[in-house]
């Protein structure tokens, strides 16, 4: 409301008039309380949609392949998922599994996904030394006799196609595959989408904007035109939008002056352009932080969240946990489309995200352009060639980290370090010259990496660090891990079914928040002095953990309880 009179009175100032005053007053109201949408808007696709759905419930017994196709940001992923996620569709399959296969076309992760979806207990047995060919054999067993329903997002070629073609048996059972890719020598008799005409351009616009409540008459030939300048792209629409929400109706000419010039390509650059100059200060280094995950890949809001607080990103408010405060960060660039929900917890809060590709490349040049990050990929002789610049502060490491560890980088000046290759590896080497040479760390994350011997003990060098994620085949915790004094999220991966006995050091991590367990197994609380243990003041949520006795198990809860 105080928005809203401030906009008021500077209406007022600027017009005189006070009927437009009250219009444009209203309009913009209108838009501050249309909360953004986690479903997916489908306009001017439904014939696509019953098309799709008959050949995906009707026909032959047979395996059948069904492909969308078009250009990129035209609404592929969007329909196939709203097909997919349709309860007539699903019900008519035994299994329902989806992934991304992207232009960084990684067979093992794909199929992992996939088996995680179709026999979670399958997928809690995958080790780090099983094969391609394993996991292949795996996913085709489940399937076998069963029907399914596949949906593979953007897929780039032919023959990354017939390449997964083969984990997919057919048995006559009625199983389906549903495909998305931009070329259209991917299957047989694709479904192609073309671009919105002005009448669901304008409507997609208007629902993005007002929900049901249709466009505003004095805004009505604006519209029209801002929808006509998106070229029919569904992509572009509702970046557009998520800049228009944040934007007096008055400014509104100003947007269409920019992006009515240049081709389609130049369009949509300048659309995003324009989106990230319009977002607040503290969102745009939380954006922009995205570029640090894989192309398409799925990104765990809890995992985002903790690093943009250990980064700083996160300012403080009054009455609000910072937890809070990054959670409401995330709605807003969800409300922007900047972000697109990919599944939510039965609570309705967002459990994972992802990024559009077009976004994400635009994400990763600006990164690179506003030197947020370092990236580094490659092989050993790349690795070995990297100058630390000056200015560096974040390294993402996007190369196989035996590289890395071969190339015994000299970071000083490193505040985060990264690791993010999708590949699951069994480190086998020694990593504590990281902690000798990188002591300057807030942000230490090697979660996705398989530690063969543990964590060294080294790990009580880095005394700044605020976040941690590690693990491996780990047999103890070094009692050094006390020395974390600033640690506020530390998550522990177990690889190995055998639960881990945490240190007594364990409780000088005052500032501790976050404490994940993850895997097979649990990491025991140790007991031991735990009487002179002061309250846990900052302790917020820990999970993944088991009590070696109920008397520690009841003194945790007290020394938590007093924070509550």
């Amino acid at each position: 409301m105080e928005d809203i009179s401030n906009i008021e009175s500077e209406i007022k100032v600027i017009n005189g008039p006070e009927i437009k005053v009250k219009k444009v007053a209203e309009t913009h109201s209108r838009m501050k309380s249309t909360t953004p949408s986690m479903s997916k808007e489908i306009v001017g696709f439904h014939k696509e949609a019953n098309s799709i759905t008959n050949r995906l419930i009707r026909g032959s017994k047979k395996l059948q392949i069904v492909t969308i196709v078009g250009m990129p940001g035209v609404g592929k992923t969007t329909l196939a998922e709203k097909v997919y996620n349709d309860p007539s569709v699903s019900y008519n399959f035994c299994a329902c599994a989806f992934t991304t296969v992207s232009q960084t076309f990684d067979k093992m992760r794909v199929l992992i996904d996939l088996l995680k979806q179709v026999s979670p207990d399958k997928h809690s047995k995958i080790t780090p030394e099983m094969t391609v060919d394993d996991v292949s054999h795996q996913l085709r067993q489940i399937l076998k006799r069963r029907s399914y329903l596949i949906l593979l997002d953007d897929i780039w070629e032919g023959e990354v196609w017939q390449r997964l073609l083969q984990c997919f048996p057919d048995d006559s059972v009625g199983s389906r595959i549903l495909l998305t890719s931009h070329c259209h020598d991917v299957a047989h008799e694709p479904h192609e989408l073309k671009e919105l005409n002005k009448d669901d351009s304008l409507e997609l616009l208007q629902r993005q904007l007002f929900g049901e409540n249709g466009w505003p008459v004095e805004l009505g030939d604006l519209g029209m035109k801002i929808a006509d300048v998106c070229c029919g792209l569904p992509l572009t629409i509702v970046i557009v939008a998520g800049v228009l929400k944040s934007t007096k109706p008055d400014d509104w000419m100003g947007i269409l002056d920019t992006l009515s010039s240049g081709d389609l390509p130049k369009r949509c650059r300048d659309t995003l352009e324009l989106s990230y100059r319009n977002l607040p200060e503290h969102l745009k280094p939380c954006f922009l932080y995205l570029a640090a995950f894989q192309e398409d890949e799925l990104v765990s809001v809890r995992r985002l969240l903790h690093l943009w607080m250990a980064e700083g990103f996160i300012w403080r408010v009054e009455m609000m946990r910072p937890s809070d405060v990054a959670e409401e960060y995330l709605k807003e660039l969800i409300g922007r489309s900047l972000l697109l929900v990919s599944q939510q917890n039965s609570d309705g809060r967002v459990k994972s995200c992802r990024i559009h590709d077009l976004i994400y490349e635009f994400c990763l040049q600006k990164a690179k352009d506003e030197h947020l990050f370092q990236f580094l990929e490659g092989g050993y002789n790349e690795l070995s060639e990297f100058n630390e610049p000056r200015y560096a502060r974040r390294l993402c490491i996007h190369s196989r980290v035996e590289h890395f560890i071969k190339s015994k980088l000299y970071c000083s000046r490193i505040r985060s370090l990264l690791f993010n290759n999708t590949k699951n590896e069994i480190v086998k080497q020694d990593i504590s010259f990281i902690m000798e040479t990188s002591r300057l760390l807030r942000v230490l994350d090697l979660e996705k990496i398989c530690l063969s011997h543990g964590i060294p003990s080294e790990i009580g060098l880095l005394v700044h660090l605020a976040y941690l994620a590690i693990g491996g085949n780990i047999s103890e915790i070094p009692p050094s891990i006390g020395n974390l004094s600033s640690l506020e999220t530390f998550i522990l991966v177990q690889w190995t079914e055998k639960d881990i006995l945490l240190p007594d050091s364990f409780w000088n991590l005052q500032k501790l928040k976050h404490f994940y367990g993850k895997g097979d197994s649990f990491a025991v609380l140790p007991v031991e002095n735990f009487d002179n243990l002061s309250d846990l003041d900052e302790l917020d949520r820990i999970s993944g953990v088991i009590f070696s006795c109920t008397d520690s198990m009841e003194g945790v809860i007290k020394k938590v309880s007093t924070h509550s």
